[in-house]
């Protein structure tokens, strides 16, 4: 690999992480099912209110990359080394498709610091809270709960207000 290909990697490891600050997503329908009906539901008909869904390991996109929504390191794919334990954090190195991640649990497991190693330069933040946890990614936030994402939030760049002056109609 040449220094051009290097390069050309590295502008899209980067544009592609700045793009994903301007990207918004909104939510475009929402969808209720339901039936009426008299009395107390018939044992058989209550597994409609239980959650049968899958709960394999899900994934959120940011650009362009699929990123486990999880905070255990094994989740991220292979740990290549031994965990290292620092003074205030344990260390993972793992590997998933040609991509290697560090991530710095801290001791109390409430904090996890990680970093695709190589070109891309990102990392973000995950910090565990009383139901699921946030990710702190480029100038996003994002709250996951039971593998789903349940809210997003951005830091937009906004231009000053204009004083007008007092009295103009």
């Amino acid at each position: 690999m040449n220094d051009k290909d290097l390069f050309i990697g590295y502008l899209i490891e980067r544009l592609g992480t700045l793009n994903d600050s301007y990207t918004s997503l909104s939510i475009s329908k929402i969808i209720f099912s339901y039936i009426i009906q008299e009395g107390v539901a018939p044992e058989n008909d209550r597994r409609l209110l239980q959650d049968l869904t899958d709960k394999k390991l899900t994934v959120h996109n940011f650009n362009n990359m699929n990123l486990p929504i999880s905070m255990i390191p094994s989740d991220y794919g292979i740990i290549v080394t031994k965990p290292a334990l620092y003074e205030t954090f344990t260390r993972y190195i793992v590997s998933c498709n040609k991509k290697l991640f560090q991530i710095d649990v801290s001791l109390d497991k409430l904090i996890n610091n990680v970093t695709i190693l190589g070109l891309s330069d990102l990392n973000w933040m995950d910090t565990k809270l009383a139901e699921g946890f946030k990710r702190e990614i480029g100038k996003s936030t994002i709250y996951f709960m039971d593998g789903e994402k349940v809210l997003r939030k951005q830091q937009l760049s906004a231009k000053p207000f204009k004083f007008l002056g007092i009295g103009n109609k």
